[in-house]
Formats: C-alpha cells, structure tokens, sequence
C-alpha cells in the first residue's frame, strides 16, 4: 500500500489557517480559547473555528482541534460546556492528551476522531484513534517514527513552540 504522508500544518490564528490551506495542506491544527497547552497565544473563537471550518471545507483541509491539557477535577463543567459548544461546529478530529477527554467526546460526539500527541502516555486501548500520532519532532518519544502500513503517516509542518 502507498500512503503519501499528510502535510499537518498548525494555524495560530485565521490567517495563519488561511495561509497553510493556500500552501496546500491537508489539515491543520488550532486550539480555542481553552484547554488547550497554548492558550497564551489566544486561541480561536467560537465564531473563528466556524469560519475556519467553513474554508477547510470548502478546499477539502481537515480541522484538528488541540484539547491537550490535562483536565483538572474542578474543571469538568467548564469543559463539558465548551465542547458542547465547539464540537457540533463540524471539527473532523480532536487532539487530546488526556485520556479521560478522549472517553468523554469518543461518549459525546463518536463521529469526530480522536488523535493523541506524543506525551499522551499508553492510551492505545481508547476509542477510535485514527491510528495517527502527532509528534512535535523530539527523538525517544513514545511511537515516534513507527509507520503503521494501514494508515497515512501524519508530518507536522510546524515546531510545536510555533503554534
């Protein structure tokens, strides 16, 4: 089987996703305004993932949403709310770090695929993993490097410190 490898690109905001779609990649990643390890950088609104997912459409670019933070008890409502918000606006895949984000939206919205990124521990046995890691270029980490000849191996175009 001959898997050309997709070009994963991260967009920090509309025009970063705007430029990667235009260059030609194959899905890119964002985070929101919340749980997400870089949400310093600001993240995108309700309305930004929207029109985000709106182009993507349009040009045939899947949307990975970053959930990559390890959720806090107190937390949970909170982030109930804001997937139950985010994700019904038509995200093709999450990314997750937690293993318990991963059970809870694999319950809540088992059409969007789950990807996890390196760091995310042995949590192969959780749902519907699209068999793609993503791995932010560091050696030694878990998986890294490993093709699975089922799947499409997934290049991240961007350090990790970019997004």
């Amino acid at each position: 089987m001959n898997h050309l490898p997709e070009i994963l690109a991260p967009a920090g905001n509309l025009a970063c996703l705007k430029a990667a779609v235009a260059a030609g990649a194959d899905a890119v990643y964002f985070g929101g305004q919340a749980f997400n390890a870089r949400r310093g950088a600001g993240g995108f609104t309700a309305d930004d993932i929207k029109e985000a997912v709106r182009l993507c459409r349009m040009r045939g670019v899947k949307t990975n949403l970053t959930l990559n933070t390890l959720i806090k008890q107190r937390e949970w409502p909170s982030f109930l709310a804001y997937i139950d918000e985010i994700l019904p606006l038509g995200i093709d895949n999450v990314i997750v770090q937690d293993p318990g984000v991963a059970m809870l939206v694999h319950e809540r919205y088992p059409q969007i695929a789950l990807q996890r990124i390196c760091g995310a521990g042995n949590i192969d046995d959780l749902p519907r993993f699209s068999g793609n890691d993503i791995f932010d270029r560091l050696p030694g980490k878990s998986g890294a490097g490993r093709v699975d000849q089922q799947t499409t191996p997934t290049v991240n175009s961007g350090f990790a410190d970019q997004f």
